[in-house]
């Protein structure tokens, strides 16, 4: 086709070559100009449009190769056939093109557990410095006063005996002195707080064992496992719990009672086993428990899991507002 006129198309090579790079045809597109197909035209443009593009100044140059790669396109692939197939199966089973559908770890699961695990373990090296340095410390010190208070003691009275001895006064040794007067610097200070009886059961008990040696690892591995779990809705409403793989006809129920207060939702397959959905924990898990819920209860829940009864309530008390405000004004 040049501009209107119509010229016999040339038949196809026996041997067939691939397209040159500079004259590459990915379904329609010619020459980098989209060009509708039509199937009666054996993949040529209708006359149209070539006469369209031919008003734009763009003539298309149709080649043998060219010819060939437009008047048949590929089959289409097993892969492709199998994906038509498993979306039309989940179809069937109330579920929509937006699938497949997969979740990740919520981002804020991840750093509350690594600040509880930093703060368990800060917990846990605070209880055992005061376990094993502080509090011997402090009851070092209690010691060292009540040796001092006993030996300034000790030092007083024996003065107070050389002074009513017989004979007259009788003074302390130089050595007796200066161990009087290092025992009354000490004393002077005043008497330190004893560690209490309670102290060390709670410092090793509650902040080195509890905090430290189980707790920062419970939360460190609270957010491994969960970061290892995926979720995840298939095209054909096969869903997929971490290792276990339910088929849409195994999935008999879904409990959505504690949906809409603790976002958690219960998945009931037909052996009796159930699979809890935590929205709080991962993201994108709305949409499975829509999907589910969907199929299931379809007047009830939307795809992306709200209470259609609470919607219908919140609908009906705004139309209900509306409708009285201009009464009121009236009235007024």
């Amino acid at each position: 086709v040049l501009g209107s006129q119509q010229v016999p198309l040339p038949p196809p090579p026996t041997v067939l070559q691939p397209p040159p790079p500079s004259s590459a045809v990915l379904g329609s597109a010619v020459l980098g100009s989209a060009v509708p197909m039509h199937p009666t035209f054996h993949g040529f443009p209708p006359q149209s449009a070539c006469n369209q593009h031919a008003i734009h100044g763009f003539t298309p140059q149709f080649t043998p190769n060219l010819y060939y790669h437009l008047r048949r396109p590929p089959p289409p692939r097993a892969s492709e056939r199998a994906t038509a197939l498993a979306t039309l199966s989940g179809r069937a089973h109330g579920y929509t093109d937006r699938m497949p559908i997969e979740t990740t770890l919520q981002p804020r699961q991840k750093w509350w557990n690594i600040l509880y695990t930093v703060i368990c373990a800060v917990l846990g090296l605070w209880g055992a410095y005061d376990y094993w340095v502080t509090i011997p410390r402090k009851e070092e010190e209690v010691a060292r006063y009540e040796a001092a208070a006993t030996k300034a003691e000790e030092l007083e009275a024996k003065a107070r005996a050389n002074t009513t001895a017989p004979g007259g006064a009788q003074q302390l040794s130089a050595e007796d002195v200066k161990a009087y007067e290092s025992a009354k610097a000490i004393v002077d200070k005043g008497k330190p707080v004893a560690p209490a009886a309670y102290d060390r059961p709670v410092q090793m008990w509650l902040y080195v064992i509890g905090c430290g040696v189980m707790g920062a690892p419970w939360f460190l591995w609270q957010w491994l496992a969960a970061a290892r779990v995926r979720f995840r809705m298939e095209d054909d409403g096969t869903l997929q719990a971490g290792t276990d793989r339910i088929a849409p006809d195994h999935i008999a129920d879904i409990d959505m009672s504690k949906w809409m207060s603790k976002s958690i939702a219960t998945v009931v397959t037909t052996d009796g086993k159930r699979i809890v959905l935590d929205d709080y924990k991962y993201r994108g898990m709305d949409k499975i428990v829509g999907a589910i819920a969907t199929r299931f209860y379809p007047d009830d829940w939307t795809p992306d899991a709200r209470d259609l009864k609470r919607i219908r309530e919140q609908e009906a008390a705004e139309a209900a507002s509306a409708e009285g405000g201009p009464k009121t004004d009236a009235n007024a």
